[in-house]
């Protein structure tokens, strides 16, 4: 006996919801391992714009200078820790994020870097020891983008996911709406940062 029309239709819309979920945690996988990657890459540009600093303990207990796969493998770690939840992230807000494929990461990158950005721009000394602080500042948050351009696309090539904003009004206005409260709130809370902890301005 076939199943209602309803009842199909439900179904092939949960199918698309896992799918486009499992996607968006596999993209949240790699993401965090490359932006892992990525932080060993700019420690070691860091590294050479001031060799003078090799053989010093930083104050997570790591040797300056010293490349070591525990010490690989531990960024990466930590870039999974935060990928996944910047994938769910992204499944949330994705379809009021503008343009496709690697614009739309970009964009997205843009987005996380403005509101999680003192997940990674913490304020630790450590970003103004070696070398100018807007130059460490500056190479980290490359990371967000990075991350931004990984998981957007493969999200959206493996989950298959619609495009644009929602097509109720009411949700599609709404999420405009808060993100026209969480962007400025956190553009403000990001400069005070830079002024008051990191010092970038000053």
């Amino acid at each position: 006996m076939a199943r209602p029309r309803g009842e199909r239709r439900r179904g092939r819309q949960v199918a698309h919801a896992l799918r486009l979920t499992s996607a968006g945690l596999l993209a949240g996988v790699v993401g965090g391992a490359s932006a892992g990657l990525g932080s060993r890459v700019v420690m070691f540009v860091v590294r050479l714009m001031n060799p003078s600093y090799n053989g010093v303990t930083t104050h997570a207990n790591a040797e300056v200078g010293r490349v070591t796969v525990d010490g690989t493998l531990s960024l990466v770690a930590e870039g999974l820790f935060y990928g996944l939840p910047g994938a769910v992230v992204y499944l949330v807000v994705r379809r009021w994020m503008p343009g496709r494929g690697l614009w739309k990461g970009l964009v997205f990158g843009g987005f996380l870097l403005v509101v999680a950005g003192p997940v990674v721009l913490d304020g630790n000394y450590e970003f103004s020891r070696y070398v100018p602080t807007w130059v460490s500042v500056g190479l980290f948050a490359l990371l967000y983008p990075l991350y931004g351009l990984v998981v957007a696309p493969l999200t959206e090539r493996v989950g298959r996911g619609a495009q644009g904003p929602p097509r109720n009004a009411a949700v599609a206005w709404s999420g405009y709406v808060i993100l026209a409260g969480v962007v400025p709130w956190s553009l403000v809370r990001d400069f005070r940062l830079l002024r008051d902890v990191l010092h970038v301005f000053g």
